[in-house]
């Protein structure tokens, strides 16, 4: 007499489906025999208990960013495309996520002048963005912006000052920050008229008979580089743009 051996069993767990030692797969869980034939020639059974844990279904997101994208499992990047990444669900099996990204390429900003000449007082000063298709803009002084100031061009008016920048926005939504320009005022000089000779007599009546002309001075120093405008009357007088200014003519004027 022979004798068959007694049944066995052994418990798996796996994900989705798993093959059996004798063949064959299953992707439900349960309890799977087979009988083998032992040394002896009788039977021998063994049964598989079968757990079955699912991956959850893929999934995907989109994204749209200017010039990178951080994605949410870690790294960035830099161009348009699909990227996956494949978790650990509840139940220990896979779950793949992808982002599938648009990447829109921000505009230029740029300001010229970069550095403008000091200006006096009252003289306006015009700021030029680079320009492009689709491109919109908006100027800025100090860090805030400036209400309707939103052409290519910009002009400062006569008491603007220090620091100015524009930020360019493209077709896409993606902006950029130009160079911050500084704008520097000239300081108004003070005009006082010094009477040089005869001193302190501008009447040219009385000192006709000396030299024939009252010599006036603008106030100002060699230290000093101020330009000069003699005016008569309120009237510009040609080609009297010296420091010095003689007058020749007997005559009331001022």
């Amino acid at each position: 007499i022979n004798y068959s051996s007694p049944p066995t069993s052994f418990s798996a767990t796996a994900c989705d489906s798993y093959t059996l030692p004798w063949g064959g797969s299953v992707n439900t869980s349960g309890a799977y025999s087979n009988t083998y034939t032992n040394a002896a020639g009788c039977d021998s059974m063994v049964t598989a208990n079968v757990t079955i844990n699912y991956s959850s279904i893929p999934t995907s997101f989109s994204a749209t960013a200017c010039d990178s994208y951080t994605l949410p499992w870690g790294g960035s990047v830099n161009t348009s495309g699909a990227y996956s990444n494949t978790y650990t669900n509840a139940a220990g099996c896979d779950s793949m996520v992808t982002a599938n990204v648009t990447i829109n390429p921000s505009p230029t900003a740029s300001v010229t002048p970069a550095n403008p000449a000091p200006e006096c007082n009252g003289v306006p000063i015009i700021l030029s963005a680079n320009t492009g298709v689709g491109l919109t803009y908006q100027w800025y002084n100090f860090g805030n912006p400036i209400a309707g100031a939103t052409n290519p061009t910009y002009q400062i008016p006569g008491n603007g000052h220090k620091k100015y920048k524009v930020e360019v926005t493209n077709s896409f939504g993606c902006t950029a920050l130009s160079n911050v320009v500084d704008v520097n005022r000239l300081a108004t000089p003070n005009a006082n008229i010094q009477i040089v000779y005869p001193t302190d007599n501008p009447d040219l009546c009385v000192n006709i008979n000396t030299k024939g002309w009252v010599k006036l001075r603008g106030n100002g120093s060699a230290d000093v580089p101020l330009g000069y405008e003699w005016k008569k009357n309120g009237v510009t007088i040609p080609g009297a743009t010296d420091r010095d200014y003689l007058a020749t003519v007997p005559e009331n004027n001022r």
